[in-house]
């Protein structure tokens, strides 16, 4: 006797689909951060900004009959921050958006999750650049190309250093590739994968030594036709150039900072990972409020440096509870819900993945 199974009827089982899960990590806690202020109004081409950053230098003990001292004077500067754009495009078929315009035909509205998706992903950009210098460097190339897909890259974000390359390099992404001075694209490549070791990255073509030279500036770009463009020097400000020491940064809105006396934009520590005691903590408290009268609110640091910190009190912590079965190494406060985050000395740590490796702002 015949048994009838799923196979025979295959053809007439239907399909169950379940909901569109979103597994895209859309938080942006320092681009949140900055959105907070809400004071200055950006219309126009230029915003400007006045410093009073020197003072009067000209007082002095005197005797009773000596010279009043030379005139001195207030010294001001001011900041030129010019408008910068953010694109991005989006193209669809008629057809696809006829066919899938509702829930009957497919899980979302195209035209909606495609723009609405562009939406998210400009903050998500703006995370990155928001974190940056402005000069939009991705990478650097580490070594000339070979007529290969594959190149090595360092230097991430433009910092000097070999761990991690490709962080900024995703697949998917239209890449330009500039000659080492950042003046001229050499090509247009599109990322087809970055290596897990953080070291290289393979793009759908292969790239020329001539392309790829060794130290190349790589950042986003894009071609039409025989036209290649990058992205270079086209970003807005962000955190790496604004607490820079001109290392990064030499001219800052208009003010050369070697120039600027009392070096007011002097608030960020660097150190590597490995390094951190609680006297780099109360130095930088302390340096910040000498130079500027201002207990700091927060640090702005890499996960990197997150995890040393956590480390760093390791040896003082109790691993077992009121059991023995209920070990206590975790950290508490943290949760599914809550940033996995700490304090020193009541000032929070505020994690940005685009960050420097080993870098603290405060």
């Amino acid at each position: 006797m015949a048994t009838t199974t799923s196979s025979f009827v295959a053809e007439v089982l239907k399909e169950t689909y379940g909901d569109l899960h979103d597994q895209i990590n859309r938080d942006t806690p320092i681009l949140d951060l900055y959105e907070q202020s809400q004071s200055a109004r950006w219309d126009g081409k230029v915003f400007v900004e006045a410093l009073h950053h020197r003072r009067n230098q000209s007082a002095m003990g005197n005797s009773e009959t000596g010279n009043l001292p030379n005139a001195g004077n207030q010294r001001y500067e001011e900041l030129r921050i010019p408008l910068r754009r953010l694109y991005g495009g989006v193209q669809l078929s008629g057809q696809i958006m006829e066919q899938a315009k509702d829930q009957q035909s497919a899980f979302v509205n195209v035209l909606d999750a495609e723009v609405n998706g562009l939406v998210q992903d400009l903050r998500r950009t703006k995370e990155r650049i928001i974190q940056g210098d402005g000069n939009a460097t991705l990478c650097l190339v580490d070594g000339a190309g070979a007529d290969d897909p594959t190149i090595s890259v360092d230097a991430p974000g433009g910092v000097a250093g070999d761990v991690f390359g490709n962080r900024f390099l995703f697949p998917g992404q239209e890449v330009a590739i500039y000659n080492t001075a950042g003046t001229v694209v050499n090509a247009v490549r599109t990322v087809l994968s970055v290596s897990a070791d953080g070291l290289q990255v393979t793009f759908t073509a292969a790239v020329s030594s001539a392309e790829a030279v060794d130290d190349g500036y790589i950042t986003k770009g894009t071609t039409r036709g025989s036209v290649t463009q990058g992205s270079r020097d086209t970003e807005f400000m962000g955190i790496r150039g604004m607490f820079d020491d001109a290392t990064y940064v030499s001219t800052f809105h208009g003010l050369d900072r070697t120039a600027a006396a009392n070096g007011f934009f002097k608030v960020a520590s660097v150190t590597s990972v490995g390094s951190i005691s609680e006297d780099l903590f109360h130095r930088m408290l302390n340096a910040c409020h000498e130079r500027s009268g201002i207990i700091p609110g927060r640090y702005l640091t890499h996960y990197s440096v997150h995890r040393e910190y956590i480390k760093r009190t390791q040896g003082d912590r109790r691993y077992t509870g009121d059991r023995v079965m209920n070990p206590d190494a975790g950290i508490s406060g943290q949760s599914r819900t809550k940033s996995p985050v700490l304090a020193f000395n009541d000032v929070d740590f505020i994690l940005g993945r685009y960050l420097d490796f080993g870098t603290i702002y405060l």
